[in-house]
């Protein structure tokens, strides 16, 4: 969801210049239930950040065992591991390229689903609270 309106213009205009409009679509406010039907119509997931914190588009995509083309950046390539292919953000040539390999190479994809899936039970509430718990602990405990 675009909440800052100026970029939602932007990235609407963007979509209209390049004649894109009949293949592109902004969805706001999706609710779980869509969300999943979404991901559940996709073929393959393409993430092409150039900043990111914590990719939680990628985590969902993982957990319903998409096949991943994502940007080859600290958090991206921590989170998804083995379970994506990556390309430099600035290449849309090497960008076209992991595509079209998401797209043709079968065994590629049945690969990165099966990571894919894996890689996303790793990632539990449970274990992000015990984390930050522990962090919590030792920072407390340490000396001043």
């Amino acid at each position: 969801q675009l909440a800052d309106p100026a970029y939602a213009r932007e990235i609407a205009t963007t979509i209209d210049r390049l004649g894109l409009g009949g293949t592109v679509r902004i969805i706001p406010g999706l609710d779980r239930e869509r969300l999943i039907e979404l991901y559940g119509t996709a073929h393959a997931v393409v993430y092409p950040s150039i900043a990111e914190n914590c990719p939680f588009a990628l985590l969902e995509s993982m957990a319903m065992g998409l096949p991943i083309a994502a940007s080859r950046i600290g958090a991206i390539t921590e989170t998804c591991g083995e379970a994506a292919i990556y390309f430099d953000p600035g290449d849309p040539v090497e960008m076209t390229r992991q595509m079209a390999r998401l797209l043709d190479d079968q065994a590629l994809g049945e690969t990165l689903r099966t990571r894919a899936i894996a890689r996303a039970g790793s990632f539990t509430w449970e274990k992000a609270t015990t984390s930050t718990l522990d962090l919590l602990r030792r920072l407390v405990a340490a000396p001043r």
